[in-house]
């Protein structure tokens, strides 16, 4: 399934956010990179129908405003950058809540198998009768990944599904978005500071700057010495890796005029 986006604008009041992007969320992954403040997660609540940008946004080349509520909420999950755990739910009761677009007053078996499938695939199985807020950071957002594929979506969008991680559980998790993407015939959108980590798991590359895409392709062809420098004002090494994926070693900071 295919979610794209045609000149797409959006402003917060008279501050203008998106300029006219245009992009396609395809099955595999695409990462959207750039610096802070150019409106990565604004782009991601617009794909998923939250914000009402100028512009279109298509689903299977459908305009999103033409599904039903309940089709969407079907088709599109969305996982925001940041997750509440105020609330008093077991791992298992929170996985379940992907599913509240098709529960009744009773959980069907057919529920209850699907979310024990998906805590034994994130090795959370141990942990259905802990409370959320008994968790670590990493083992919650495993919980959260585990509620938005609860919808058994088409389209997965993540915004940031690394804040806050140390290194070892940014990289598992970001393998397991990666494997799962794979494995379910996704089209998943992920938003990610580290272009590092964006040339791992990616099959296509957005670079966002001032509210504009400014290059879109392969991980090799977008992430080079030049953008780095153009876009980041870092100074960078690109090597490739064992995989034939780009690798960027930073080597100094540029000076900007102020």
């Amino acid at each position: 399934m295919i979610l794209e986006a045609l000149q797409l604008h959006f402003a917060y009041g008279s501050m203008p956010v998106l300029k006219g992007i245009d992009i396609a969320v395809r099955p595999g992954v695409t990462a959207i990179v750039g610096p802070n403040a150019v409106g990565k997660s604004t782009l991601l609540r617009c794909l998923c129908g939250l914000l009402k940008p100028s512009g279109q946004v298509l689903l299977e080349n459908r305009d999103l405003h033409k599904y039903r509520p309940d089709e969407l909420t079907q088709a599109i999950s969305y996982l925001p950058q940041t997750l509440s755990t105020r609330a008093v739910l077991t791992v298992f009761e929170a996985v379940l809540l992907g599913r509240v677009h098709r529960l009744r007053w009773h959980v069907s078996a057919e529920d209850s198998r699907l979310v024990q499938t998906l805590l034994e695939e994130f090795g959370l199985a141990d942990l259905g009768e802990r409370y959320i807020t008994e968790l670590s950071g990493g083992q919650a957002q495993l919980v959260a990944i585990a509620q938005a594929l609860a919808r058994e979506p088409t389209v997965l969008l993540l915004d940031e599904p690394n804040t806050n991680l140390d290194l070892q559980h940014q990289f598992e998790i970001c393998a397991r978005i990666r494997d799962l993407t794979v494995s379910r015939g996704l089209s998943t959108a992920i938003s990610v500071h580290d272009i590092n980590m964006a040339a791992r798991i990616a099959d296509t590359v957005y670079v966002l700057e001032n509210g504009r895409v400014r290059c879109s392709g392969t991980p090799r062809d977008v992430l080079t010495e030049e953008m780095i420098a153009s876009v980041y004002h870092v100074s960078a090494r690109v090597t490739v890796d064992d995989d034939g994926r780009p690798l960027v070693t930073p080597v100094g900071l540029k000076t900007r005029a102020i």
